[in-house]
This record gives structure tokens, C-alpha cells and sequence, in this order.
């Protein structure tokens, strides 16, 4: 299951611009910890360098557009003008 938990992780920060930065560190400290377990318990895979890749790239926060739109949809309601 580690392996499985390995790749569901590194997919996981793949699409995780939804992630908030504690959320994002939390996943790749995680991260970084089963692919050091999968590397000495199992033969050589591809998803170790692959996952350690992944972790190393810079943070990166967006605003999903359904959020946005909800937020606009929300504030609209309450009488603040929105662009």
C-alpha cells in the first residue's frame, strides 16, 4: 500500500494549485517520506526520482475558477461590487 499511497501523493501535487501552502509542505514532507520507503523496499521504480522531482518544484497557489466564480456568485449577494 505504501507504493499505492506513493504515486496517489505525487498525482495528488501534480494538480495540487488547490492546495494551501501548510496543506502543499504537509503533502510533500509526506511525499519525500514514502518515496525514501519505497526506494529501500522495493527494486528501482521510476515514481522515487519522479516523486522527489515533483517536491522540489516551487509552491504554486491558484484560485480554482469555480472558487472564484462562487466567491463573485456570494459577494454579489451580500451587495459587494464585483469586476
Amino acid at each position: 500500500t505504501r507504493l499505492f499511497k506513493l504515486y496517489d501523493k505525487v498525482s495528488n501535487l501534480l494538480d495540487g494549485s488547490w492546495m494551501k501552502p501548510d496543506n502543499h509542505a504537509r503533502y510533500v514532507e509526506y511525499t519525500l517520506r514514502l518515496a525514501d520507503d519505497v526506494e529501500r523496499n522495493f527494486p528501482p521504480l521510476a515514481i522515487v526520482p519522479i516523486a522527489r522531482a515533483v517536491c522540489a518544484r516551487p509552491y504554486e497557489f491558484r484560485e480554482s475558477p469555480w472558487n472564484l466564480k462562487k466567491q463573485a456568485r456570494a459577494m454579489k449577494k451580500i451587495g459587494i461590487a464585483t469586476k
